[in-house]
């Protein structure tokens, strides 16, 4: 058993601030190397000066497009998108209930 006290007062930031403008961030972000597989979810400035963030990934094991009513389903390693038909949202909401875990006990509950 670990000696470690454990603190529940002390929590990760939920955000980082990095003393870069957006615009430095973005580009800087562009200008990794494609093998990254940098992908940005980011307002496009839809909000005005109350857009805060900007989330980026790296390296996702999956990428799921939409075209009518189909997904198209890439997963690292795989060749060829898969396709599923249907709707949409019921579609979606089917693979996020796929990777839904249990909080930890002490952690926030998010809304479903």
């Amino acid at each position: 058993m670990s000696s470690l006290k454990k603190s529940t007062s002390v929590q990760p930031p939920a955000s980082l601030d990095l003393g870069l403008t957006a615009a430095e961030l973005v580009a800087a972000l562009l200008g990794l190397g494609v093998e990254q597989r940098l992908h940005l979810l980011d307002s496009g400035g839809a909000r005005g000066v109350d857009a805060r963030f900007l989330i980026a990934g790296f390296d996702p094991f999956e990428v799921i497009e939409s075209y009518g009513d189909e997904l198209h389903v890439w997963r690292r390693g795989e060749g060829a998108a898969r396709v599923e038909r249907g709707s949409l949202l019921a579609l979606l909401d089917e693979r996020l209930e796929k990777y839904r875990i249990t909080p930890a006990t002490g952690s926030p509950i998010l809304p479903r």
